[in-house]
């Protein structure tokens, strides 16, 4: 009987790794909880299907729920797969805007392994945290120890053979140069960056090129970029970018006096990060469409900050509004 049962477990567990591939949640989820079940009793197996579970969930980006699932499957799993799950953790807390939580948990990651493939993913991810706690917090200290780490992943990167880092290397000295103003060199980064680049990664791709073309003032390929942007995104069920392509569309259009069309921008875009759980950025589209308030009745206002309060309750955001 309990070899059946493993057999079974087994069956489920792969069967949940094909629904992930197909991007099927709810297979997904019908088939992990199953195989977790029915593993309770085989110590390496229940292992894999908490490290896939949590896994899964974050793909997913069901961060409601990924946390409680990456901390179950600390318990189960050693090396490499804790430090990945550590990772994840520090990538949700950044999304949710908990910067000196994400970045803490990628140090001490660090003194973990000695593994180059994972500390190049830990030394980009610092980078990533430091920069993105910049913009709301102004500190020069936070780019200064963004290059350093970018500068320890690069020395890497003609070793490298996975493309997606040295994407994700270039991607993020290009934010590291939007934020000092160098927007040249961003815009060089980000060329470069399109070589290691599938048509799934495109549209941030585009989005970032639009922002730093309304950063340096010229216009004429913005409205491409944003189009190819969303096309894209919209191709891969991607409601992140297709978000920033309408918030960086608002952005156009306030600048334009486009009053309406940018508050309908920046509303749509605002749904769509709640949808993914993109707390910060939809707290900036939040931000937007008050400052155009002054152009719309009191009273819609404070109707609209209600609801979306509601939205950022349980992020470090809802002490702002």
């Amino acid at each position: 009987m309990s070899e059946c049962l493993i057999t079974s477990g087994e069956k489920y567990y792969e069967e949940a790794k094909k629904m992930l591939e197909k991007k099927d949640l709810v297979g997904f989820i019908e088939n992990i909880s199953i195989a977790k079940l029915l593993a309770e009793k085989n110590k390496d197996l229940y292992a894999q299907v908490t490290y896939l579970k949590a896994k899964g969930l974050y793909f997913f980006r069901k961060f409601d729920k990924v946390l409680e699932a990456i901390d179950e499957a600390l318990k189960y799993n050693e090396g490499t797969e804790q430090i990945r799950l550590q990772k994840l953790k520090g990538l949700i807390y950044g999304y949710r805007g908990l910067y000196k939580k994400a970045i803490k948990i990628f140090k001490d990651t660090l003194n973990q392994t000695d593994n180059p493939h994972l500390l190049i993913e830990l030394y980009i991810n610092i980078a990533w945290a430091n920069l993105s706690f910049y913009r709301i917090n102004e500190k020069e200290e936070l780019l200064e120890e963004a290059k350093k780490y970018l500068d320890l992943a690069r020395e890497y990167f003609d070793d490298l053979e996975n493309n997606y880092k040295k994407k994700l290397i270039l991607l993020n000295y290009s934010d590291y140069y939007s934020l000092k103003k160098d927007y040249d060199k961003a815009i060089e980064m980000l060329e470069e960056a399109k070589k290691y680049c599938e048509e799934k990664d495109l549209p941030l791709i585009y989005n970032s090129l639009a922002e730093l073309h309304i950063e340096h003032e010229e216009f004429n390929l913005v409205e491409q970029y944003l189009h190819k942007a969303e096309v894209i995104a919209n191709k891969h069920n991607n409601l992140f970018e297709v978000a920033r392509a309408l918030y960086i569309k608002g952005i156009v259009e306030t600048l334009e006096e486009d009053w309406v069309r940018a508050k309908d921008s920046f509303y749509v875009a605002l749904d769509n990060f709640n949808r993914v759980h993109a707390y910060r950025n939809a707290f900036e589209c939040f931000i937007k469409i008050i400052e155009l308030s002054q152009y719309f009745k009191l009273d819609c206002i404070t109707s609209f900050k209600e609801n979306i309060k509601s939205h950022l309750e349980e992020t470090s955001f809802y002490n702002y509004m």
